[in-house]
C-alpha cells in the first residue's frame, strides 16, 4: 500500500492562489527554511522592516532594504545599490521573497513594486516574521529557539518507482521532473515525466487549469492525483513536495535516488554532476547496472 504524507501543524493546507504565473505568490516558513538551508534554487531574501527592527532579529540571508526606500532602492545600477546598502542587488532571475513584521500591506506593496522592477518571481513569506518565529524558527540576533520536528518525505526507492511505472492498477499517476530544462536537453528525461522547473512551480500551481495548461503545456494535476517527484539528487523534489503539499496535494512522493536511480530504470537518463546554468556542462558519470 502507498503511504501518504500527513499534515504537519507548521505547513497550511489552504493557501489562497493570491497572483497569477509572474505575479506574486505566498511562501510558507517550511518552505523558506528548506530554501535557506539547502538552496536548491537562486532566491534573494529582503526584510523591509525599519533598520532598527531589523537589528533586533532577522532571518538567516536575508538583507534589509526598508519599506521607505524600497522603491527607489531597486531602481540603482548594481554597482550602487551595492555601495550604497552593502550588499549585491537581487539578481532579476532570483526568486525574490519579501517579509514584513506581519506579511500583510509592507510585504504586497514592497512585491508590488519589485514586479513593476522587472522581477517575474515574487513571494510574500506567509504570516511574515510573526509567522516565522510562530512555526518555530529562529531569528539571527535573538533567541526564540525551539525543537523542530523536520518534515518526513515519502521516499520512493528505484525499485518501487519501476514497479509503480510497470503497475497498471496504480491510477491517476504523474510524474513531475522539476529540474531545468536545459538539464534534460543535456542529460535526458523519463519519457512519461513532465517538466515544471523548481524556479516557476509555485507560479504555476497558482493557476487555473487552462492558463496552467497554456503555460505547462499539459492539463493541472487534480488533487486525487499521484505525484512522484524527481530531480538531479532529491534536494529539488524535497523542496517542491513542500510547495505542492501547501497547494492541498497528499498523495506526493519523492523519488529519492535522482538521475542515478533513473539510469537504471532507462538509459536516455545519464547521471552528471550537480551545474549552474552559467556553469560549463559537466561530463556524464558512469551509470551503474540496469535494473532486470
Amino acid at each position: 500500500m502507498i503511504s501518504v504524507f500527513t499534515l504537519s501543524p507548521q505547513m497550511n493546507p489552504n493557501k489562497s492562489n493570491i497572483m497569477h504565473f509572474s505575479h506574486i505568490t505566498p511562501i510558507s516558513p517550511v518552505s523558506l527554511n528548506y530554501l535557506i538551508e539547502n538552496w536548491p534554487i537562486g532566491y534573494s531574501l529582503l526584510d523591509v522592516r525599519g533598520k532598527e527592527e531589523f537589528s533586533l532579529g532577522s532571518i538567516e540571508s536575508s538583507f534589509n532594504l526598508p519599506l521607505d526606500i524600497f522603491f527607489e532602492s531597486l531602481q540603482f545600477p548594481e554597482g550602487e545599490f551595492s555601495k550604497k546598502f552593502g550588499f549585491d542587488k537581487p539578481p532579476i532571475e532570483d526568486n525574490l521573497i519579501v517579509c514584513c513584521e506581519d506579511g500583510q500591506k509592507g510585504s504586497i506593496l514592497c512585491a508590488e513594486k519589485s514586479r513593476e522592477c522587472g522581477y517575474k518571481r515574487v513571494h510574500i513569506l506567509e504570516g511574515g516574521i510573526k509567522g516565522y518565529v510562530n512555526a518555530g524558527f529562529q531569528l539571527v540576533g535573538k533567541d526564540n529557539s525551539m525543537t523542530i520536528v523536520p518534515p518526513s518525505y515519502p521516499f520512493l526507492s528505484t525499485e518501487r518507482l519501476k514497479d509503480m511505472l510497470r503497475d497498471a492498477s496504480v491510477k491517476n499517476l504523474i510524474v513531475l521532473d522539476v529540474r531545468r530544462k536545459d538539464e534534460l536537453q543535456n542529460f535526458g528525461v523519463l519519457d512519461c515525466a513532465k517538466n515544471i522547473p523548481t524556479e516557476v512551480f509555485s507560479h504555476l500551481f497558482s493557476l487555473g487549469e487552462e492558463e496552467f495548461l497554456s503555460h505547462a503545456g499539459f492539463q493541472k494535476p487534480g488533487k486525487e492525483s499521484q505525484i512522484i517527484l524527481y530531480c538531479r539528487s532529491n534536494r529539488r523534489a524535497k523542496y517542491v513536495f513542500l510547495l505542492a503539499f501547501e497547494f492541498g496535494y497528499r498523495n506526493i512522493f519523492v523519488f529519492k535516488d535522482g538521475v542515478m536511480g533513473l539510469s537504471q530504470i532507462d538509459q536516455k537518463v545519464i547521471p552528471y554532476e550537480s551545474y549552474d546554468v552559467t556553469d560549463p556542462i559537466p561530463a556524464p558519470l558512469p551509470s551503474p547496472p540496469p535494473l532486470s
